[in-house]
């Protein structure tokens, strides 16, 4: 018996036609979240109403308005913290 192998690839192009909402309809915020990242497409301006809490949009906005505030009070804004709110949130911090 020869110790010889050999390995074959082979590249099929398929098309496939999905639904989106049919595919997003069971998925927790951290599956969407992994979805979103693997198309290449930016976090922020996404919204997802998925783990939003107790509230609406309209909550979760002023939670992150305040929190905005309240960074833009620190004298010098850590590089993390400021990357963190403009690709989650899409808020720039200089």
């Amino acid at each position: 018996m020869s110790g010889r192998s050999f390995t074959v690839y082979r590249e099929v192009e398929v098309d496939v036609d999905l639904d989106l909402d049919e595919l997003a309809e069971g998925l927790e915020p951290a599956d969407v979240a992994h979805l979103i990242s693997k198309c290449g497409m930016p976090a922020h301006g996404v919204v997802c109403p998925m783990g939003l809490g107790d509230g609406d949009e309209s909550r979760i906005s002023r939670i992150v308005d305040e929190a905005e505030r309240a960074v833009r009070r620190i004298p010098h804004i850590p590089r993390e913290l400021a990357d963190m709110f403009w690709h989650v949130h899409g808020r720039a911090l200089a």
